[in-house]
């Protein structure tokens, strides 16, 4: 749920000095595509639900020759990590934290569940 991360600048800036922060990596934010994320296929989740401290988002997966893409992003970075989903998910569920977020605003994430389930 957390990564590590190298930042840099990729142009120094003059006068400043380059540092690092020390806030957290934690994952922020699920994204499920139809076929790789660069065709930019973003699905909309087809259900969720909500409780007193949580909101789910879920995605119903059928059949596709296209194949889905998770991407997961993190708090303080932009570094996000992609991977295809095997053909056997059926289902993703992202159970975010009602009243947490992160510097930003991103959701804190308490869950990320992806396997063969009901359709």
């Amino acid at each position: 749920m957390s990564i590590e991360t190298a930042q840099k600048l990729a142009v120094p800036q003059p006068g400043w000095i380059e540092g690092v922060s020390k806030l957290p990596t934690d994952l922020a934010g699920v994204s499920v595509f139809d076929g790789p994320p660069e065709e930019m296929a973003d699905l909309v989740p087809d259900d969720g639900k909500k409780t007193a401290d949580t909101t789910s988002q879920v995605w119903i997966l059928s059949k596709n020759e296209r194949g889905y893409w998770l991407t997961c992003r993190y708090s303080s970075t932009t570094v996000t990590l992609t991977r295809q989903l095997p053909p056997t998910v059926t289902r993703c569920e992202i159970i975010y934290e009602k009243n947490q977020s992160f510097i930003g605003g991103e959701p804190v994430v308490r869950s990320v569940k992806c396997g063969p389930g009901q359709l």
